[in-house]
């Protein structure tokens, strides 16, 4: 069956070729771009340079200007304006204009008066005289004028003695013709390397295509060899001939296959012999695992009937000590010492009780019956209060009164039993342990609080045989019996554990009066 996901040679190859490509193409805008920002900032600068130049340029001829004018007033001071202004024209285009080639020459009085000007036209001469008198320039500034046809820069100077405005202009077309002739010349070499890059791209890839195309067509005739090869080696075992494969690497992988064949062999040959004597070592097994079984089955029931003996055994001793204390009770008052003795002994008792429900729970049938949780638990309290008192303890108890729950008496009293023997084994001495019930709506809370150290994994205290304080003893059995009870009558079970104080809440379910009459 063909995987859809998976991909021929040949699909493998042009994908190469496709990303290869667009890697080129990507490589030519890089190139292309940066080139064009070479050809920006270089226009920048080119313009920034022509710029100064000219302002240069324009600085230097009004101060040849002005060196003529200053010339010709020391040499004639007594002569009339209108005559000195002649002598004037006549310096500045012998001196000025013919070695500096200045084409925008105009001198003018403060008034607008032209002295002289180089421009032809009557009309423009004045009307950019007249746009410098608007702005009352003193000198020293260089202004922009445009007119229909193109655009000039002048540099202005004052010549105070006479009155006079120097303004010497030069024309800013050129400019856009050197930038025009670069753009063109960016544009040709642009042009000039794309076609250079995609003909050796063309010639590459006509040429990968032809290697390609042989390099797969041999490595398609391999692949099928060694294909054919391993379809009739999984038919007979025979080993393939790696000298036939052209590359190296598939010779590699030919004896690698080889080595795999020998030892399918080898594997075969072991199983037919294990197959032949198959059924002589199943039935020696067979044989083995039912002795075996029937022997565990024996230890299983020797040691079921010992620990029922050992339990009935337990019982009796413990009840005539139980039963001889409460005789001397009756007969002389409290000893001290038998006080210890009685709490000892309710432990032990309580400790019977959870072996014996431990070995007849799978068996034995726990009905439920309507049970007065208010006065079950003050008899347990009262039964423990020996226990409580021989630890240097005090009980004290805030119990609602008549709150019915519908429940197994003996699994309730393992509950309660169980939580109160370790509220008191694990409390501080000369602390008090609370019980409490109360009830919220529809649900009854029956609570143990004690004074001891905090318990460190409250998630854990449940797990049988688990227990944070070795020092206290204990089979970790009681509270793994109180887990599987609540579980299995779905009674909640909630413990709390902080600031020197430990609470275990369970949850039951009240019983309505409604309920309390069926």
């Amino acid at each position: 069956m063909k995987n859809s996901t998976r991909k021929s040679i040949n699909q493998i190859n042009n994908t190469a070729i496709v990303y290869a490509g667009v890697f080129a193409l990507l490589s030519v805008f890089i190139v292309v771009f940066n080139e064009y920002l070479s050809f920006q900032k270089e226009a920048i600068l080119l313009e920034k340079s022509y710029m100064q130049d000219k302002k240069i340029e324009t600085i230097d001829a009004v101060a040849l200007v002005g060196n003529v004018i200053h010339r010709r007033v020391e040499s004639s001071p007594d002569i009339p304006k209108e005559v000195m202004y002649d002598y004037i024209a006549q310096d500045i285009e012998r001196v000025v204009l013919k070695k500096r080639k200045m084409r925008d020459m105009i001198i003018y009085e403060y008034s607008g008066k032209i002295v002289y000007s180089s421009l032809k036209k009557d009309e423009e001469m004045q009307s950019i005289v007249n746009s410098f008198v608007s702005t009352s320039t003193k000198g020293g500034d260089f202004v922009m004028a445009k007119d229909k046809t193109k655009e000039r820069m002048f540099y202005l100077k004052e010549y105070e003695p006479l009155g006079l405005m120097m303004v010497c202009g030069v024309d800013l077309d050129e400019i856009k013709n050197v930038l025009a002739t670069k753009k063109e010349e960016y544009r040709n070499v642009t042009t000039g390397f794309i076609l250079k890059f995609f003909t050796l791209a063309f010639l590459l890839y006509v040429i990968s295509t032809i290697k390609s195309r042989y390099i797969t067509d041999k490595i398609k005739k391999e692949i099928a060899f060694i294909g054919n090869s391993f379809k009739k080696a999984s038919q007979d075992y025979k080993f393939i001939d790696y000298k036939k494969s052209k590359f190296n690497e598939f010779s590699e992988i030919i004896m690698h296959a080889n080595e795999m064949i020998a030892k399918i062999k080898e594997k075969n040959s072991d199983l037919s012999n294990l197959n032949a004597h198959l059924e002589e070592m199943v039935e020696q097994k067979t044989q083995a695992l039912t002795k075996s079984m029937a022997f565990t089955q024996e230890l299983l029931q020797r040691q079921d009937i010992f620990v029922k003996n050992a339990i009935h055994e337990i019982n009796t001793p413990l009840s005539i000590i139980m039963t001889n204390i409460d005789l001397y009770n009756l007969k002389y008052d409290k000893n001290p010492y038998l006080v210890k003795i009685e709490g000892a002994v309710k432990v032990l008792e309580n400790i019977y009780a959870d072996l014996e429900y431990v070995v007849k729970k799978d068996n034995a049938k726990y009905p439920k019956s309507t049970l007065n949780l208010s006065d079950f638990v003050k008899d347990r309290l009262d039964y423990f209060k020996d226990v409580a008192h021989g630890n240097g303890l005090f009980v004290e108890s805030q119990i609602e009164e008549d709150i019915y729950v519908s429940f197994n008496e003996i699994e309730l009293q393992r509950i309660c039993d169980n939580t109160i023997s370790n509220a008191i084994k694990y409390s501080f001495e000369h602390k008090s342990v609370h019980v409490r019930i109360y009830r919220q709506v529809d649900k009854v809370f029956l609570e143990f609080e004690n004074e001891g150290e905090p318990i460190k994994f409250p998630n854990r205290v449940f797990d049988r045989y688990y227990r944070e304080n070795d020092v206290r003893g204990g089979f970790g059995l009681g509270l793994s019996i109180v887990k599987g009870i609540c579980d299995k009558e779905g009674v909640l079970i909630e413990v709390l554990s902080m600031d020197g104080k430990t609470v275990f809440r369970y949850c039951f379910e009240f019983l309505k009066d409604t309920e309390l009459s069926k």
